[in-house]
C-alpha cells in the first residue's frame, strides 16, 4: 500500500516537474537542488508569497567561547503559517545553521522543510531526476552518490522529527574546507521581522553581559527586548521573611521559551530576600537547564569558573594552578551566581543590599509587554 502510494506521488510531481520552467514559489526548488548561494536572491524575491512566519534561533553554549578551540553551532528556523506548494510538495518551513569547528566556520547548511515522509521524498527525486538516494547506514540521512543534473552532489534528504511528526528537511551542505567560506544571510534579512510569535534576541550577548555584571542596565536592555520575551504571564509571591528567603517576589513566565547562549530561559524573577538578617534587592533569569550546565555555560563564555561559591576565578588558573593573565572575557560581578530553583531548574542570579545599593528594582510589568499592553 505505501509502495503505491509513493508511486502515485511520484507520478504527480513527476508531471508537476516536467513543466519547461518554474514560476513564483516553485522558483525555490529550482534554486535549492544547485545548492548555490542565488538560492537565497530568489527567496528574497518570493518572500512577499510565502506569507506570515515564526522563527526560533539557537545556537550552542560553546558557539561564541572565549577558548577560540571549541566547536559550536548556530541555527535559525523559520515557520510558514500556512503551508505552501512547491513543485506539488507542501513546504511548511525553512532552516539554515553555520557549523564552527575548533574557532572557525567549517560547513553551512540550508534547508526547505517538507511535510512528507524521507523515504518518499528519495523516491520521488530518483524517478524524476535519476538519482540514487540511499538512506546511510545507521542514519537517518539519504544520499545521492551519481551525477544527476541539476540535482547538487550537496543536496542531502535528511528526516526531521519536529513534534513527533515525520517529514523532511531538503537540505545543501557547504564545506569550507572544499568550497570555501561562504555568507550565510541571517534569517531577518531574508524573511523580514517575524509577524508570529516572538522575536528574536537582537543582542543576547549585551543581555547576559549586563547580568553577569549585575549592572542596572541589565533593566533597560530587557524593556529594549520587549518583542522577544512576549506577552509574560506576572504571578505575585510573599513569605514571612523568616531565614535566607524571599520577602516578596514577582515572577514573569515568557509565553515560549527565550535562547540566548545555548540557554533556555523560561521566566524572570526579581523580588527583596532576607540574607544574614538583611534585605536584599535580586532579580534572576529562570532557565530549562540545571545549575551544572550553566556554570559550563558561565565557563565557555567568560573563562572563569566559580568552584567554591563565592568567587570566579580564570578557569585555566584554576584547574592548572597557573599564574594567567586576565582573559579578554568579562568576569561575572562578585553578586553573581549560579543556584537551583524549584523543580530543578537553574537561577541566574543578581543579589544586591537593599539600602546601600543605589539600584531600585523596576515594576515588572513595565519591563515586559503583558496581555493588558
Amino acid at each position: 500500500m505505501f509502495r503505491n502510494f509513493t508511486a502515485a506521488l511520484a507520478a504527480l510531481v513527476t508531471l508537476t516537474f516536467a513543466a519547461p520552467a518554474f514560476a513564483g514559489p516553485d522558483r525555490l526548488l529550482d534554486a535549492l537542488l544547485s545548492c548555490k548561494p542565488e538560492f537565497f536572491s530568489v527567496l528574497k524575491e518570493e518572500r512577499a508569497a510565502l506569507g506570515p512566519v515564526s522563527m526560533e534561533f539557537f545556537e550552542t553554549a560553546s558557539s561564541r567561547a572565549i577558548d577560540s578551540d571549541t566547536d559550536g553551532l548556530f541555527y535559525q528556523k523559520v515557520k510558514f503559517a500556512k503551508p505552501f506548494k512547491v513543485a506539488g510538495l507542501s513546504v511548511i518551513g525553512y532552516l539554515q545553521s553555520r557549523f564552527i569547528d575548533e574557532g572557525k566556520p567549517a560547513s553551512y547548511q540550508w534547508a526547505l522543510l517538507i511535510a512528507v515522509r524521507p523515504d518518499a521524498l528519495a523516491g520521488i527525486f530518483n524517478a524524476r531526476f535519476g538519482t540514487a538516494y540511499e538512506q546511510m547506514p545507521m542514519s537517518v540521512m539519504w544520499r545521492n552518490d551519481v551525477e544527476a543534473a541539476p540535482v547538487s552532489p550537496q543536496l542531502m534528504i535528511e528526516a526531521d522529527f519536529d513534534n513527533g511528526v515525520i517529514q523532511t528537511e531538503l537540505h545543501c551542505d557547504h564545506y569550507v574546507r572544499v568550497g570555501g567560506d561562504m555568507e550565510l544571510p541571517d534569517a531577518m534579512e531574508l524573511f523580514g521581522a517575524p509577524e508570529l510569535g516572538v522575536f528574536p534576541l537582537r543582542d543576547g550577548d549585551r543581555l547576559m553581559k549586563a547580568l553577569l555584571s549585575c549592572s542596572p542596565d541589565f533593566f533597560d536592555i530587557v524593556r529594549g527586548e520587549g518583542r522577544a520575551f512576549g506577552a509574560v504571564r506576572l504571578t505575585r509571591e510573599a513569605s514571612s521573611g523568616k531565614g535566607d528567603s524571599p520577602i516578596v517576589a514577582v515572577r514573569a513566565d515568557f509565553p515560549s521559551i527565550v535562547h540566548v547562549w545555548g540557554m533556555r530561559l523560561a521566566a524572570y524573577v526579581q523580588g527583596v530576600e532576607v540574607k544574614a538578617g538583611k534585605p536584599r534587592l535580586s532579580w534572576s533569569l529562570l532557565t530549562k537547564e540545571d545549575p551544572e550546565e550553566l556554570a559550563h555555560v558561565i565557563e565557555y563564555r567568560t573563562g572563569r569558573v566559580n568552584p567554591d561559591g563565592k568567587k570566579w576565578i580564570d578557569s585555566v588558573a584554576w584547574l592548572h594552578g597557573l599564574n594567567k593573565e586576565k582573559l579578554d572575557g568579562d568576569a561575572p560581578a562578585q553578586n553573581f551566581s549560579v543556584s537551583r530553583g524549584k523543580s530543578s531548574a537553574g537561577l541566574l542570579s543578581c543579589s544586591i543590599p537593599a539600602n546601600d545599593s543605589g539600584v531600585a528594582l523596576p515594576d515588572t510589568a513595565d519591563l515586559f509587554l503583558t496581555s493588558s499592553r
